[in-house]
């Protein structure tokens, strides 16, 4: 005689609804408890830290626009620039790029300009150009690498000497832009930024940012007198022993073409020495800085997320 074999999990899943159905009273009033707790608290959260007000409603306001300013994106008409270089120029930029990718930074030194030429509006400007960016998101690109540039003789673009293209995501996108208007409006220093579409060596790319570099046009835009432009090491004593007295105090951008400038290195000693009375302990910080300006530096700088300006 045969016996039929028993289904184990059919029989399983027939007495588990069973059980579902005979319990769903049960189970509706936890679901609805829960799903009521859940909404209260998440509503309570948004009420207590008002982020309707200050995030939901400035969004659902102003969402209506993004369709169309992204529509008119594509009718902007950046300036273009064309840079061209010889090709063993390239090259030896190439090999510097390759040698960065296998130390992971990327090492500066006076050899790696290369001369170029740089066309803009029917004009053409010789110009020396090097790799920048010591992290590799300025040069782990196959091609969109970013560039110092120096414009030679007297002539600019947009009114820079030396400046500097990369693309935007190097600079958080709009946060950059933003940050140096920021700065303008505080009555603070600011750079000259701006995007613009750029093409090397008949490689179009995507759309860049130009960010002026240190010089006097610098000084001279922000309507100040021609002066010193200097890094100051605040922090000796985070280098250990004797390492100390080897860091200096400041570091002078363009030192070699101002060293023979009386005026301009009596001012130079005078931060130098200024700076070091701080690290040393016998000045106090409101005695070498601009107290009021820092904290606006500060301050802006957090809020757009831009603290490369501050190493």
């Amino acid at each position: 005689m045969l016996l039929k074999k028993s289904n184990t999990n059919h029989t399983f899943f027939k007495n588990t609804l069973i059980l579902l159905k005979k319990k769903r009273v049960l189970v509706g009033i936890v679901l609805f408890t829960f799903y009521t707790v859940l909404i209260l608290g998440l509503g309570y959260a948004l009420k207590r830290n008002d982020i309707y007000g200050l995030f939901l409603k400035p969004v659902l306001l102003k969402n209506y626009h993004m369709v169309g300013s992204y529509l008119k994106s594509f009718s902007a008409s950046p300036e273009k620039v064309v840079i061209n270089i010889k090709h063993k120029d390239y090259l030896k930029l190439a090999y510097k790029r390759q040698e960065a990718l296998k130390i992971g930074r990327l090492n500066y030194s006076p050899e790696d300009w290369v001369a170029a030429t740089l066309a803009h509006r029917g004009e053409t400007h010789k110009v020396d150009i090097r790799l920048k960016g010591m992290l590799n998101e300025h040069w782990k690109d196959k091609y969109e690498w970013s560039f110092k540039v120096k414009v030679k003789g007297g002539e600019t673009l947009f009114g820079m000497k030396r400046f500097a293209i990369q693309r935007p995501r190097t600079r958080l996108f709009m946060n950059e832009w933003y940050g140096h208007k920021l700065l303008k409006y505080s009555g603070l220093i600011y750079l000259r930024y701006d995007f613009i579409d750029v093409t090397v060596n008949g490689r179009n790319f995507p759309v860049y940012a130009i960010e002026e570099n240190f010089e006097k046009r610098l000084i001279e835009n922000n309507h100040l007198r021609e002066g010193p432009i200097f890094m100051a090491y605040l922090a000796p004593f985070l280098f250990p022993g004797d390492l100390k007295s080897n860091i200096k105090a400041i570091d002078i951008y363009q030192t070699t073409k101002y060293s023979r400038n009386l005026e301009f290195m009596k001012l130079v000693r005078m931060a130098e020495s200024r700076v070091e009375a701080y690290r040393q302990g016998d000045l106090p910080f409101s005695k070498v800085f601009d107290v009021n300006k820092m904290g606006k530096l500060l301050a802006l700088s957090d809020m757009v997320q831009s603290r490369h300006a501050l190493h």
